[in-house]
């Protein structure tokens, strides 16, 4: 069963979209992951839902997702302002 990951992420100031999905592309080969959606809330917010393969595929990939995160953080002042996750149990479209 799939895990669903949920976080919203404040930026300083207005977001680089080209950057963002240049680093978004480091996941690419993570087989953990199902797929990542960033999408714009509004010009410094983005809204992000990462889909892993299951809870454990999400439990093996926390390391390096923590350190993403922290990077972030600590290089680039973005800021989690919530996180919501769980297993998926309804998916309209498989």
């Amino acid at each position: 069963m799939n895990y669903v990951v949920s976080t919203i992420w404040k930026h300083p100031d207005d977001m680089d979209k080209a950057r963002m999905r240049e680093v978004q592309s480091q996941w690419r080969d993570n087989p953990n992951l199902v797929n990542i959606y960033w999408f714009e809330i509004d010009s410094r917010t983005h809204g992000s839902v990462s889909i892993f393969t299951s809870k454990s595929a999400f439990e093996a990939n926390l390391a390096r997702q923590e350190e993403h995160r922290s990077t972030s953080t600590s290089e680039h002042s973005i800021t989690m302002t919530h996180e919501a996750q769980g297993e998926c149990f309804a998916i309209l479209h498989d």
